[in-house]
Formats: structure tokens, C-alpha cells, sequence
């Protein structure tokens, strides 16, 4: 999500919030909203010639850093963003 998705979010959780409530900066506001993005989601990577022989990866940020591994010795990397079932 973008920072501008973002947005009425935080507007809806600083309407909500009630007397003694602690507050969070709309950064640190982002910041909680990716933790939890991460965890709804886990990232599958793999080889495009050996799809069934994948690493799973529970951030973003590792998905692409294996990625960017991958591909840097010359494979051709596919990434699937799946959605965690609970």
C-alpha cells in the first residue's frame, strides 16, 4: 500500500481513538500497518524452470532479496504473493 492508501486509515483510527489513548505519527502508524500486511501474506519464490522446487518467505523484503540474488547469477525468478490461510 502506498502512503496515500494510508491515509484514511489513519484518519479512521485517529477519529477512534478515545481519552488516554496513546497516538501514533502517521510513520509510525505505516510502519504497524506493513507488520500486519506481512503477516495476512506470505511470499513464494522459485526458478521459472523448477516451479514446484520453491522457498517461502514471510516478508516482502526477503522475497526480493532472493530475487535479486537469483537473478544477479542469470536465473529467471518468478515471485507469488499468497495469502495466508488461517
Amino acid at each position: 500500500m502506498s502512503s496515500k492508501m494510508y491515509e484514511k486509515e489513519y484518519e479512521f483510527y485517529f477519529n477512534s481513538l478515545k481519552e488516554g489513548d496513546e497516538v501514533l505519527s502517521f510513520a509510525e502508524f505505516i510502519e504497524c500497518m506493513k507488520c500486519f500486511e506481512d503477516e495476512k501474506y506470505q511470499y513464494r519464490v522459485f526458478l521459472n524452470k523448477e516451479p514446484n522446487n520453491a522457498r517461502l518467505f514471510k516478508t516482502e523484503k526477503d522475497a526480493l532479496d532472493a530475487y535479486r540474488i537469483l537473478t544477479m547469477y542469470g536465473h529467471k525468478v518468478t515471485i507469488e504473493k499468497k495469502e495466508v490461510k488461517k
